[in-house]
């Protein structure tokens, strides 16, 4: 049924890094070169570069088609700042220039942002660390007290096997806590 729909015509079809840009003599020319490129930046800006001045003065069409093929709407929605004073087209080598710098920078703040984040959870960890080493410091030093005052008491009253029990088992200890009323 839809052979019967559908017209009976070759098409043909072309692979961008087939062509070459240097056989055609209107805005294709940069189009191509472009999308031969845009996968790689540097690669890009140097081809726009050491051509540029075919690229400091695109015409309206060819710039838009650029900047959606590359999807760069950014430069779309700037377009009117890459105008040439006084002279016909678009300067695409400053809007590339431009793009590669603003995407320079976001990826440095992104960086700078990441890297804060991390030393925040790194430092708050470390802060929790040395907190739960210093409580544990202190709870070492509380108990020893405690059982100083414990074994003070003990020896007052001659209690010395009671001192040793105390030493021994923690029951013991606790009991005896409670009875010289010790427990905080």
């Amino acid at each position: 049924k839809l052979r019967t729909m559908t017209a009976d015509y070759r098409i043909h079809l072309f692979s961008i890094t087939e062509l070459k840009e240097e056989n055609f003599r209107t805005g294709l020319r940069e189009l191509i070169g472009v999308m031969k490129r845009c996968r790689d930046k540097e690669a890009l800006l140097c081809y726009c570069n050491e051509n540029a001045d075919r690229f400091q003065q695109l015409d309206d069409e060819t710039y838009d088609v650029i900047c959606t093929m590359i999807n760069a709407k950014r430069l779309l929605k700037q377009k009117e700042n890459y105008k040439r004073d006084g002279k016909e087209g678009n300067d695409m080598c400053k809007a590339l220039n431009d793009l590669m710098k603003d995407s320079r920078r976001e990826g440095w703040l992104e960086g700078r942002n990441e890297g804060e984040k991390v030393g925040r959870i790194e430092g708050e960890k470390a802060g929790r660390i040395e907190g739960e080493k210093a409580g544990i410091v202190k709870g070492e030093i509380r108990g020893e007290e405690l059982f100083g005052k414990l074994a003070s008491c003990l020896l007052g009253q001659k209690r010395y096997s009671d001192l040793e029990e105390a030493a021994k088992n923690a029951v013991v200890r606790s009991r005896l806590y409670r009875e010289f009323h010790l427990r905080a």
